[in-house]
């Protein structure tokens, strides 16, 4: 059972990437700097993030059912498949 998708203010200043997501894909997950939170939209623009902070200001927690890559280039994710 995965851990749940968690979406927080980025607390970078200056950044045009205001949130982080914490993807539960892996042992550790995943961390992206996001433009918006997701899955509110159809696109949403993100890179890797280099960690999670250690006091996140939560803006949503999700349970998560399932978490899997569709597919990846280059090392970096194009598309994620969620199930809430």
């Amino acid at each position: 059972m995965p851990g749940d998708f968690v979406i927080a203010r980025n607390p970078e200043e200056g950044t045009t990437l205001p949130y982080l997501l914490r993807i539960p894909l892996g042992s550790d997950g995943i961390v992206l700097k996001s433009k918006e939170t997701w899955p509110r939209t159809g696109k949403v623009y993100c890179h890797r993030a280099v960690g999670w902070p250690r006091e996140p200001e939560i803006v949503e927690q999700l349970p998560v059912r399932s978490c899997v890559p569709l597919s990846s280039v280059g090392g970096s994710m194009t598309s994620l498949r969620h199930l809430l």
